[in-house]
């Protein structure tokens, strides 16, 4: 696949730009379906985490991005698939699903929209859905740096040092069989994602 063959490129280039440093790595499942989620700060946020990861990485994308010639090549080299962020997309959701029955990884920011401060924003339930269907575990990511790349006002692209984290693994299948209605299910693996996220950006120094 071409994301394989730019990905040690790729890879150079940050390091070389942004000095990017990759921890807990070996927390990445080598083989079986998964789910990686990371806070959403920057356009760049897709690059950083299919760099870190060295399977192929399949992102919902908002579906305004196709519409834009050379940012829809660019969606579809990172494996990208159209989502509707403005009302539920079923499809979106069925080919999630689909893709992890496959064994593939979905990469997903639960925030859904990038915040430029680099704080977390509120998340949405789509990513506790699409794991309470298939049962798929999470793998949390922090990124810390990639919103000073093109801060508010800025003109050119800056240097910033980026940082990457991976957290502990959430796993579902236990939660499925609490006593409860499924929204205080996703309300809870909402929580676990949004916690971990938060733990690993303060020790990181951002919160």
């Amino acid at each position: 696949m071409l994301v394989d063959i730019i990905r040690p490129p790729v890879r150079i280039l940050l390091k070389l730009f942004y000095r990017i440093e990759y921890l807990g790595r070996e927390r990445i499942p080598k083989s079986g379906s998964l789910i990686i989620c990371a806070n959403h700060t920057s356009y760049i946020d897709p690059f950083l985490l299919g760099a870190m990861c060295d399977r192929p990485i399949y992102f919902m994308a908002k579906k305004e991005l196709f519409h834009i010639p050379v940012l829809a090549w660019l969606v579809r080299i990172l494996n990208g698939f159209p989502v509707d962020r403005d009302n539920p997309d079923r499809k979106a959701i069925r080919e999630s699903i689909e893709l992890l029955k496959q064994g593939k990884v979905l990469g997903l920011f639960p925030e859904g929209t990038r915040h430029k401060d680099g704080k977390l924003g509120p998340a949405y339930h789509g990513v506790s859905l699409i794991a309470l269907k298939t049962g798929v575990p999470i793998l949390p990511v922090a990124i810390l740096g990639a919103n000073k790349i093109m801060p508010p006002g800025a003109k050119l692209p800056r240097f910033p040092k980026i940082r990457m984290k991976a957290g502990q693994l959430i796993r579902v299948d236990g939660l499925k069989r609490d006593k409860g209605d499924k929204e205080s299910l996703l309300l809870k693996i909402t929580d676990l994602i949004m916690g971990e996220l938060e733990r690993l950006l303060s020790e990181m120094g951002v919160l």
